[in-house]
């Protein structure tokens, strides 16, 4: 969590989830630096955009790279396994995925890239399986992939950015 004073009011920004990640990254891709300083902000703390462009430039330049920077706190840590609302989830078996799988990821690798970036949810719900308590992945249901998909989208961010890197480095061995 980071707490920050803007114009006399304090502000908390919570550890970011990945549908907030994710909106965030299609954000960044379709606005220039300026645009995103004051889109990050207004996300942030509420404010009105208008309200933001009429504030002092260097106090936006500077908030906005302070609320980036913890955003991307913790970047490429990869966590081979987690708990969350829960349940325990170990990052896929890759050399033995099942069937279904290889068809569900198959499928996500070939949307378009802001496709790719929206649906990141769903990617986590694919490269992380739940494990029950002996530590044994639970059989893969494509049918429940939507379903988990919606419950990580409140997944702390951290697990993505360090997960997506292990699997796109997999990817081109």
């Amino acid at each position: 969590m980071m707490k920050f004073n803007y114009k006399g009011k304090e502000y908390t920004v919570e550890e970011p989830n990945v549908e907030m990640w994710s909106k965030l990254v299609l954000l960044q891709d379709w606005t220039d630096e300026r645009e995103f300083c004051v889109k990050l902000l207004s996300f942030t703390t509420g404010l009105t955009e208008e309200e933001i462009e009429n504030s002092d430039y260097m106090e936006v330049v500077k908030l906005s790279t302070e609320i980036s920077t913890f955003l991307n706190q913790d970047g490429d840590k990869f966590y081979n396994e987690f708990s969350f609302n829960n349940k325990n989830y170990r990052f896929l078996d890759l050399p033995n995925l099942t069937f279904g799988e290889f068809i569900d990821i198959d499928t996500y690798l070939t949307k378009e890239p802001h496709e790719k970036k929206k649906d990141m949810p769903l990617l986590m719900a694919m490269l992380y399986r739940e494990v029950d308590e002996k530590g044994n992945y639970k059989p893969y249901n494509s049918k429940e992939l939507q379903l988990k998909a919606e419950e990580f989208k409140k997944l702390p961010v951290k697990y993505v950015r360090g997960s997506k890197a292990s699997f796109l480095t997999f990817l081109t061995k």
